[in-house]
């Protein structure tokens, strides 16, 4: 299988009962040693075999290996087009004729390019031309038409449901209830402005613990003085 080609599968179809080797050339439109050449080639694979007809000819008879090749190929026409099959159209669209081109840029085996190319052109996506032993691919217009439907997908988009009903509106938080402000100037007693001072310099040396320090010693210093002082009143009496 992994030495079978395309030009294998199309020799093979190519042969019926009483086809003799010298006479074989125009049915592959080659020259007659070209074609005795293929034939050699197709036989040392064991596809085919050569007896002696009464009339001194070659006959081409196909052998049960090359049966065998032509059922799994017709097999394989008729599965579903994938992605390898798809890689292969690319390349024919982009201008690869050759299967041996295919086969090297795909790094696939000759037996598996063998089997899709057959299958392709049995679904009429590609078709083919034969001279001088040379397989010549070319892509049908169903065959672009498969390849462009694949490249002009494109992934589902999301669907956004809309409804025509009118979405409930927002319940606002209740507004508490502010105070009037006062008509006039508030007048204070001197408790509470004894406590608004006192809040004001213990928020003063909460953010500025220095100041709180150099007030300490401030007084201390005055307290020292004051003690001094009495000291002394009392010391010339």
């Amino acid at each position: 299988m992994e030495e079978l080609t395309f030009l294998d599968l199309v020799i093979l179809q190519r042969i019926e009962p009483g086809t003799v080797m010298e006479k074989f050339g125009p049915k592959i439109n080659s020259q007659f040693f070209e074609s005795a050449n293929i034939l050699a080639t197709v036989k040392q694979k064991g596809y085919i075999d050569f007896k002696t007809s009464h009339f001194g000819n070659s006959e081409v008879e196909v052998t049960q290996v090359g049966a065998r090749m032509l059922e799994v190929a017709d097999e394989k026409a008729k599965e579903a087009v994938d992605n390898l099959d798809l890689a292969i159209l690319q390349k024919i669209v982009a201008g690869y004729k050759d299967p041996e081109d295919i086969k090297n840029e795909l790094n696939i085996r000759s037996g598996d390019l063998a089997l899709r190319i057959h299958k392709l052109v049995k679904q009429d996506l590609v078709s083919y031309s034969l001279r001088n032993i040379k397989i010549s691919l070319s892509i049908t217009e169903d065959g672009f038409k498969k390849v462009g439907s694949i490249k002009g997908e494109k992934p589902p988009e999301e669907q956004i449901m809309v409804s025509g009903e009118a979405q409930p509106a927002e319940t606002a938080a209740p507004v508490a209830p502010t105070e009037a402000a006062p008509a006039g100037p508030v007048k204070l007693d001197s408790a509470t402005k004894r406590k608004a001072k006192m809040e004001y310099y213990m928020e003063n040396f909460r953010k500025n613990p220095k100041q709180l320090a150099v007030y300490i010693i401030g007084a201390l210093i005055v307290v020292a003085c004051v003690l001094a002082g009495i000291y002394f009143v009392f010391l010339k009496k």
